[in-house]
């Protein structure tokens, strides 16, 4: 099933995510929407209303836990809604720029595919690599904040992961991709 805009909102919110969460999903989901329609605009082929639900659902597993695992409870949460395995598949596969078997297998994820592989996939991945969060002195997220562009989130990638890290350069060009249909 691909539920509708409004049901989305209300999964989010019945999962427990706060507001916080709900408004970035929000924010996702248009940023995806937006960059899907530009692409369809183009002439390429690409499932609009897909993107624009899985945008919203992708961090349903944040009422879960902040950190990466969140994709996984996304999976499970949405797996036991009947939600449609594409949109569970964009869940999956919208961390940084997607994780790799071995580094799955480190982390003790299951066997899967962790990497976006479609389009829409890769759509949401990128939209939400156009926000970070802005964190308050009790270190709490304190509001998302639009990027300029995913360069940000690239270097912030570098610093962390190391400059041979293959994380960034599998964002860097999914980056690539989308600029190119666009």
């Amino acid at each position: 099933m691909i539920p509708s805009y409004e049901q989305s909102i209300i999964m989010l919110y019945k999962a427990g995510c706060v507001p916080d969460v709900i408004f970035h999903c929000i924010q996702i989901s248009m940023k995806a929407t937006e960059l899907a329609e530009r692409i369809k605009a183009k002439g390429h082929e690409v499932d609009v209303e897909l993107v624009k639900i899985g945008g919203l659902l992708h961090d349903i597993g944040r009422s879960k836990t902040d950190n990466v695992w969140h994709v996984l409870h996304s999976a499970e949460i949405l797996k036991r809604l009947g939600i449609d395995e594409r949109i569970i598949k964009i869940a999956e596969r919208h961390v940084g720029g997607g994780i790799t078997d071995s580094d799955a297998k480190a982390m003790g994820f299951p066997d899967g595919i962790y990497l976006p592989e479609t389009l829409e996939e890769k759509i949401v991945c990128y939209a939400d690599k156009l926000f970070h969060y802005k964190y308050n002195e009790k270190n709490n997220i304190e509001k998302w904040i639009e990027c300029e562009d995913v360069h940000l989130e690239i270097e912030k990638l570098k610093n962390k992961f190391g400059q041979d890290n293959l994380t960034w350069k599998r964002l860097e060009e999914i980056e690539k991709e989308i600029r190119g249909l666009l």
